[in-house]
């Protein structure tokens, strides 16, 4: 089989819309006029579903009076789409990777996460506000302590003060280092 050339994002989202599962060709539109913020015409996206149907890598299914079409993914075509994905893997981390942070109490990953709080002056981010305020009380309970210039967590208050100290002496704070040093 003749590969198919995914060099667009009409076609990378339509490929990932198909693998959600039986999807019409309308809907596909919808889906990417509203993500791609733009007018989608008919003719960007039925010429390549015509090519996937050729190329035996989904099957149109007829629904209702009107024999409404739909599309869903062959066997032939979960495999294209997971062989494609795997090209694509590298660039969607570049381009997801400084788009992800980590709860500052929980460690869960965030992508653009809009939720942060200010403690010792630094916006940190949560994933929630359970977490936020178990944080705070953590905090204030002194059950953690936070370096007052970078905001970095340690459980006891000699680790906190190495880690200021490191901040205060090289006016940054390398924490990969800051763990490394501390972790010893």
């Amino acid at each position: 089989m003749k590969s198919i050339n995914i060099n667009n994002m009409i076609k990378l989202y339509t490929i990932l819309l198909l693998n959600r599962g039986n999807v019409h060709g309308y809907d596909i539109i919808k889906h990417l006029e509203h993500n791609l913020e733009n007018n989608i015409s008919a003719s960007q996206v039925y010429p390549f579903l015509n090519e996937l149907k050729r190329k035996k890598l989904i099957k149109i299914n007829k629904e209702g009076e009107r024999d409404k079409k739909s599309y869903s993914l062959t066997p032939t075509g979960k495999k294209f789409i997971s062989d494609t994905l795997k090209k694509w893997d590298e660039l969607l981390e570049i381009a997801f990777v400084n788009k992800i942070t980590k709860c500052y109490h929980c460690s869960c990953e965030l992508y653009n996460n809009k939720y942060k709080k200010l403690i010792n002056k630094k916006e940190l981010p949560f994933c929630c506000d359970h977490c936020a305020d178990s944080y705070m009380d953590m905090v204030k309970n002194k059950k953690i302590y936070t370096c007052d210039i970078c905001s970095f967590s340690y459980k006891t208050k000699e680790l906190k003060d190495k880690c200021q100290n490191w901040c205060k002496n090289y006016k940054s704070c390398n924490l990969e280092i800051i763990k490394y040093a501390t972790n010893k």
